[in-house]
């Protein structure tokens, strides 16, 4: 982690995998996390208000239930 502050570190060095010391990385890359069969989703940026709005208007329009307590005069609370 100290090596990320140090700028005479270079990115090749860095991006070194410590179990194979090889500077290809161990891991695959996002696109290809699950194998050529199954791409992984793109995802959504949310930083985006085109992308973000639907999923806000989706959660207000959704009613979600509020839980209760099934025994009579308890609180649901841990510490009220």
């Amino acid at each position: 982690m100290h090596q990320l502050a140090d700028e005479s570190v270079g990115t090749d060095l860095l991006l070194t995998s410590p179990l194979h010391m090889e500077p290809e990385s161990s891991l695959p890359l996002p696109p290809a996390l699950y194998g050529p069969g199954r791409p992984n989703s793109e995802g959504l940026d949310l930083t985006v208000e085109s992308m973000r709005a639907p999923l806000l208007a989706a959660l207000a329009s959704t009613h979600l239930p509020v839980a209760r307590s099934l025994m009579p005069n308890w609180s649901l609370a841990l510490y009220p």
